[in-house]
């Protein structure tokens, strides 16, 4: 078993607990911020692990069983919770055959029916498989021409069909994971020098962000929707703020909790919404709403992987 990069989980620790504050009810300020940079951050490190060189039939395997299997398990899950919600404490009316669609076809603006909210799972996964065939190409032109186009292609579907899905966020999210992939090279540079790369990087990040709500006048960034703002300053606040998140995890890399909590970060995030919703109800406040969502997903989360390894060596000795 390939040996895990301790300051990787540690940034996924700390990312996917920006995530939980970043969809509490906390002042909008503190929403623009992290929404500045905390999904970009995770595609740039998606590229750091990012690895073409395998056969086909093994990664899309591979990625099958750690993305879309869970992504289809955290829909029905979540779907579940919306249509009891709907129709027992709630009632209201509920489209469930526009839910079950939307596992499959994820598009933004319908939140009330949809798991549009689990959009990182598809987007990943997909944005992968495209720069896994893409990256099978051994002409180094045709491969350019391939991303160009199939990115072509997304941007235009976007803007034909005048919504946003996973489709639209295509491009965005494998310019991360290309960016990632490539600055995974200059790694050391950074080790070296972590603390001026993290000065310097806050500071243009700082500077992005604050500019950016200046222009667009302050509007709410999120990358899901691709409410972005000016886009070049956010796509320069995603790697300024994802260059900080790294200086800072390789200096606390050996804090066991945010390891945990990052290698686990997957169903953090597929739990907390169901969790969130429940809080919000409890806890007026936004910075203490999402304080008890991370306590209670700690002892739920444990208690999935638990039972997810014990299935797995019980299913393993019957194969046996």
């Amino acid at each position: 078993m390939k040996k895990r990069i301790q300051w990787i989980d540690v940034a996924k620790g700390l990312l996917i607990i920006f995530v939980v504050f970043g969809h509490s009810e906390i002042p909008s300020t503190a929403q623009l911020i992290i929404n500045s940079f905390h999904m970009a951050a995770f595609f740039v490190l998606a590229g750091f692990t990012f690895n073409a060189n395998r056969p086909t039939k093994e990664f899309i395997l591979k990625r099958t069983k750690s993305i879309l299997i869970p992504y289809f398990l955290f829909a029905a899950l979540l779907l579940t919770e919306k249509f009891l919600v709907h129709r027992f404490i709630a009632p209201n009316a509920f489209d469930l055959l526009h839910g079950i669609i939307s596992i499959f076809v994820p598009v933004s603006g319908s939140a009330y029916t949809s798991v549009y909210a689990l959009w990182f799972l598809p987007c990943i996964f997909l944005s992968e498989l495209v720069l896994f065939f893409i990256e099978k190409i051994k002409q180094f032109w045709l491969r350019c021409l391939c991303l160009i186009g199939s990115m072509l292609i997304c941007v235009s579907i976007h803007y034909l069909t005048g919504v946003t899905s996973i489709i639209s966020l295509l491009p965005l999210a494998c310019f991360f994971i290309l960016f990632g992939k490539k600055a995974k090279q200059y790694i050391y540079l950074v080790q070296e020098k972590k603390g001026l790369v993290a000065l310097i990087s806050l500071l243009l990040f700082a500077a992005c962000v604050a500019t950016n709500a200046f222009l667009s006048n302050h509007t709410g960034f999120d990358f899901s929707s691709l409410n972005t703002g000016i886009l070049p300053l956010y796509i320069l606040s995603g790697i300024c703020g994802s260059a900080f998140i790294i200086c800072v995890s390789m200096v606390i890399e050996k804090v066991k909790i945010l390891q945990l909590i990052g290698k686990n970060s997957l169903y953090y995030y597929g739990f907390h919404y169901i969790i969130l919703s429940v809080a919000e109800k409890l806890i007026p406040f936004g910075w203490l709403c999402a304080i008890a969502t991370l306590i209670v997903l700690f002892p739920i989360v444990s208690a999935y992987v638990f039972l997810k390894n014990q299935v797995i060596t019980k299913l393993g000795e019957k194969h046996d």
